[in-house]
């Protein structure tokens, strides 16, 4: 539907029950995201599905669930409040590959961020923004690939995006499973005060270094 109608009234209008799907088992909500402004104003939230699956829904003017992103907005960074009250107090802030990561590091009561799009299969161009670079100008980014080519791929993007805007770390789990991520490290049963520890060996990246 191009005129705008929440996903709810296409299936009203076509007599299917909205809760159908989730109904029949094929998939449940399990996590909900919610992106904002660097005020902290809701701008939209991507809903987390398992089998994995992800969606984006926000509230239009009126108050209805719409199932998309806003007209006119350009996603940004995750956490974006925390990232710039970080910045702010010269904390470091952790970029990884995807909000799970993103949370998990805050709950351990460190800054951590992703993009809205993550990482890019091979065929695909970067999904890292001019705006996030903006965003995170003058920070100390500590980048956490997941352990495969393409999430290698994506943070030797962003750090080419931020050579000589930001103070960019690089560091590499130790131990992790191949396509394995900070939450994979962190469930095997390594702690915040280990993190720390790697955080503080991890080496600068300058213009031009590849990993």
């Amino acid at each position: 539907c191009h005129a705008g109608c929440s996903h709810a009234a296409i299936l009203a209008a076509l007599g299917i029950e909205a809760t159908s799907r989730k109904a029949s088992g094929q998939q449940r909500i399990v996590a909900t995201y919610a992106y904002t402004d660097a005020g902290g104003k809701v701008l939209f939230e991507k809903v987390r599905y398992e089998p994995k699956d992800f969606r984006i829904r926000h509230r239009d003017a009126s108050g209805a669930e719409v199932w998309r992103l806003p007209a006119g907005i350009e996603p940004p960074l995750y956490r974006l409040p925390a990232v710039k009250a970080a910045m702010a107090s010269g904390e470091p802030v952790y970029l990884v590959e995807g909000e799970k990561d993103a949370d998990r590091l805050a709950a351990a009561g460190l800054c951590a961020t992703t993009n809205f799009d993550g990482a890019a299969a091979g065929h695909q161009k970067p999904k890292w923004r001019a705006s996030y670079t903006a965003a995170l100008a003058g920070a100390d980014v500590v980048l956490l690939p997941d352990n495969d080519e393409p999430g290698r791929a994506h943070m030797r993007h962003i750090a080419a995006a931020l050579a000589g805007k930001a103070l960019v770390h690089w560091l590499e789990l130790p131990g992790l499973p191949l396509k394995g991520d900070t939450s994979n490290w962190l469930d095997a049963g390594h702690t915040a005060d280990e993190f720390k520890e790697l955080v503080a060996d991890a080496s600068q990246m300058r213009p031009g270094d590849r990993r």
